[in-house]
This record gives C-alpha cells, sequence and structure tokens, in this order.
C-alpha cells in the first residue's frame, strides 16, 4: 500500500513538472515591406537577418522561439493589431517587435509613424498595444527601423561574434522588467539602408548585441552603442533614438 502511495506521488510530479516549469518564449514579431519600390533587397535582407538573429538570442538563453513574419498582404495595421492581441505571454517571456518600411514624422512625439498598407500607425500606439498583453514578459522591445522626418554608403563590417553569457545577462539577468523603444533616426531624419546588409540600425543593433561582454551586458550600454555605430555607418546622417524603462516585479 505504501508503495502504492509513493508511486502516485512521483506520477503527480511529474505530470505536474512540465506546467511548473514551463519553458518561457521569445516572441518576434516582424512587420517588413519587402515589396518597398527600389528597397526590395534590403527590406528582405532586414527580414532574413532579423529572423535569424532573434532566433539565435533565443537559442542563447534557452528560450523557446515563436515568431510571426508579416510582408506584403500581412503589411497592415490590422495585422499589427491581430497579432499582437493574440500573443499568448507567459511569465518571464521575451516580446520583440520590429518593423521595417517607410515612415515619417506628424509633430506630435518624437517617435515616427509606421506607414503600413491599409493606415498609418504611430509607434507610440504598438507599445500601448504591447503592454495591454505583456504584463507577464520580463523583457519588451518595441524597434522601428524607419525614416523620421515630417511629412515627408560606404563598407560596413557587420562581423559579429556573440558572448553567450553576456547575450544571457543581458536578456534574462536582471530584476524586475524592461521595456524598450526605439526608432532608427531622430525627428526629423531620414533612414538608410544596404542592398547587402539591409538598414543600418539593424546591422548596427545585431551587432552591438553581439559585440558586448558580460561587464558590458546592459540594455543602455547596447543601445548607445548601437546609436553611434549607425551614426558611424551613415556618416552622421542618421541617429537613433531610444528609451530604456525599469520597472520592479514584487515576485523578483
Amino acid at each position: 500500500m505504501k508503495r502504492l502511495a509513493i508511486l502516485a506521488l512521483i506520477l503527480s510530479a511529474l505530470t505536474l513538472r512540465p506546467a511548473a516549469l514551463g519553458a518561457q518564449t521569445l516572441h518576434a514579431l516582424l512587420f517588413v515591406n519587402e515589396k518597398e519600390e527600389g528597397r526590395e533587397t534590403d527590406r528582405t535582407e532586414d527580414m532574413r537577418k532579423m529572423l535569424n538573429f532573434w532566433q539565435d538570442i533565443a537559442g542563447v538563453i534557452g528560450y523557446d522561439y515563436e515568431y510571426s513574419c508579416n510582408s506584403d498582404s500581412y503589411f497592415t495595421a490590422g495585422r499589427v493589431r491581430s497579432v499582437i492581441s493574440s500573443l499568448d505571454v507567459g511569465r518571464g517571456d521575451i516580446v520583440v517587435f520590429y518593423y521595417s518600411g517607410h515612415g515619417y514624422n506628424d509633430g506630435t512625439n518624437v517617435w515616427p509613424m509606421l506607414n503600413l498598407k491599409d493606415e498609418d500607425l504611430p509607434e507610440i500606439e504598438v507599445l500601448k498595444l504591447l503592454k495591454k498583453v505583456n504584463a507577464p514578459a520580463k523583457l519588451t522591445l518595441c524597434m522601428a527601423d524607419c525614416c523620421n522626418k515630417v511629412y515627408s554608403g560606404g563598407s560596413v563590417n557587420v562581423a559579429y561574434g556573440m558572448d553567450e553569457p553576456a547575450v544571457r545577462k543581458l536578456f534574462t539577468g536582471f530584476n524586475g522588467k524592461k521595456t524598450i523603444i526605439a526608432s532608427s533616426s531622430k525627428q526629423g531624419q531620414y533612414s538608410w539602408s544596404n542592398s547587402v546588409y539591409g538598414a543600418y540600425f539593424g546591422i548596427s543593433f545585431r551587432q552591438a548585441v553581439g559585440d558586448i561582454g558580460y561587464g558590458g551586458a546592459e540594455w543602455d550600454t547596447v543601445m548607445e552603442n548601437a546609436r553611434l555605430l549607425t551614426l558611424e555607418y551613415t556618416e552622421g546622417r542618421q541617429e537613433p533614438q531610444y528609451s530604456v524603462t525599469q520597472t520592479s516585479d514584487p515576485f523578483e
């Protein structure tokens, strides 16, 4: 009888274990206008390289990887709202929104308007939509790789390694929760791209993450380095902007 009781406890523990441990997930939402006239090659590289980059990050930090690639007929504000609202964000997950396409500034704030097929959507509005579903998330990144002007070259070394302990520290090694909003250019500026490597801000961001060492694995450092690299690659024509917000978590 005692053996049966012990066996029942073991089976119960095995049944509960996966649900209790539930692996965290990195959710990557990519909206890239691969049909943008004159920039088809650039944008396609943005999609491919960002898709692979976030898969690499998920592997390094031991997260499951879920992604949504949206282009052509899916490059719409309606799709942005639908994809975000359908997210199932678990405790400790990471949520990434990346936009690559036309953009402009309407003068209401420093963040760009995203020029989608059905309507224009403010980046700040995208962040608000994310905040409605990402309360359990540990890290949220909202990035717009687009011009930021009111209505409207050179060789690049993009090789980077990946210091895996530093990447794990960057994405998961902090208490509380972080939210990051970034745009590839400041208000009043264009954003530039490279036909081989894609958008310069995307290049710079990936390189800034790849270049971190364990001691410098902080988001303020990474975003500042991405800003400086973008300035360098565009010869001062394009300067990204970003905001990193830290909030406390009573359960950590």
